[in-house]
């Protein structure tokens, strides 16, 4: 079997906390130290619309959005000259009319950190600014690489397990009738099935089918009813999304390698007091683009979340691949989910490429921030989904 690597579910982030009404976000210091994101204060004019801070092992950030009429450029040097205020020193700033963007080096614990500031419309008088600060952490050793059927156990424990009043599934040899089949990827042969009352988990394996391919497959949901949030639809080699209908909720689960769809755990159940309703009115309608990382890319640590009309996901790498190559292959996955470039800027260690979505459904825009940090050969990918306020 093909690289099996660990990866991370981030259908939410444990760590992350709501900025401030006013939308300010800041984190604690070290050691007693000014906190490494301070509060940032707005350009008159602007009006906070909602964003999150978040944190996690050699990672810290904030984004929010802002209804503006100000130009990108106007917002960013806003924002920059409060940072440099505070001790960012800038070492480039760059970008145009559609992205506006500082890299920065900031001390903290005698530790020199990379920082980013990043500002893109999302739509007509709507602008997403995106704070990141990024330390120096070792990568940890490659896990030994699972079997078959050690990936699909660990697989469908990702699935919503039961509640405790809940009684467990059992084996069973084939799905119930009234399970909706259309939950199944196109070319899947189930190999474990166990149903209750109130629960059937199905899991198998996936022939032919390239992870761009689940953009399709959840068009094809929606297109039969089925509503879903925006979840994080893609983090290591592991992709995650939920869909309900009626009374139904429907976790799906999928195992990837970079060319291949492996393998899909499936669980439908029907929670009590399950609104799906209000899933349908929240509802995006788009799927995030699914990006997995050739072999050669050992993973320094992985951090994502959002929810509602935002997720992100980053990627710390270590690799002697060159910046150009890691962008253009990101960025081919990206385009292949579903998404078109619209814009591009970056110098020698920063780039950032901007996407629109050509699904049908509502607009999302992507913004890809490609870094290359000062102590190679690590590299600092993300990327953030925003998709429009309802």
């Amino acid at each position: 079997m093909n690289r099996l690597a660990v990866a991370v579910v981030a259908v939410g982030l444990a760590l992350s906390c709501s900025l401030a009404a006013q939308g300010r976000g800041q984190f604690g210091g070290e050691g007693g130290s000014a906190p490494l994101v301070p509060e940032l204060t707005h350009l008159p004019g602007t009006t906070y619309s909602g964003g999150s801070s978040y944190q996690s092992p050699g990672v810290q950030g904030a984004a929010f959005e802002l209804a503006a009429a100000q130009t990108v450029t106007a917002i960013e040097e806003h924002y920059r000259k409060q940072l440099s205020a505070v001790g960012w020193k800038v070492e480039s700033t760059g970008g145009d009319a559609t992205i506006a963007y500082s890299r920065f080096a900031v001390t903290a614990a005698g530790t020199v950190r990379a920082g980013t500031l990043v500002v893109t419309p999302t739509q007509t008088g709507r602008m997403w600014v995106a704070v990141r600060v990024v330390a120096p952490i070792t990568a940890p050793p490659r896990p030994a690489a699972k079997t078959e059927t050690e990936m699909m156990d660990w697989m469908l424990r990702q699935l919503p397990r039961p509640a405790q009043d809940e009684p467990a599934p059992t084996a069973a040899s084939e799905l119930p009738a009234t399970f909706p089949k259309e939950l199944l990827p196109p070319n899947f042969k189930s190999s474990r099935i166990s149903s209750s009352d109130a629960r059937v988990i199905v899991a198998g394996t996936v022939a032919g089918t390239k992870p761009s391919d689940l953009t399709a497959f959840f068009a094809a949901l929606r297109k039969a009813g089925w509503s879903d949030r925006l979840r994080g639809w893609n983090t290591d080699t592991f992709a995650v999304a939920e869909f309900c209908k009626g009374d139904v909720r429907a976790s799906l689960v999928f195992n990837v390698d970079p060319k291949r769809v492996v393998m899909a755990g499936v669980s439908a159940d029907r929670p009590a007091n399950f609104r799906c309703d209000l899933t349908a009115r929240q509802s995006p309608g788009i799927s995030g683009p699914v990006v997995v990382l050739p072999s050669d890319w050992s993973p320094a640590n992985v951090d994502g979340g959002g929810g509602g009309a935002h997720f992100r996901a980053g990627m710390r790498l270590t690799t002697a691949t060159p910046v150009t190559s890691i962008l253009a292959d990101v960025e081919s996955q990206i385009v292949a989910s579903g998404y078109k470039a619209t814009s591009r800027t970056s110098d020698a260690t920063q780039s950032y490429v901007r996407f629109e979505s050509t699904q049908t459904g509502s607009p999302a825009t992507v913004l890809l921030s490609i870094t290359k940090l000062p102590w190679s050969p690590q590299i600092d990918a993300v990327y953030e989904v925003v998709t429009p306020k309802r």
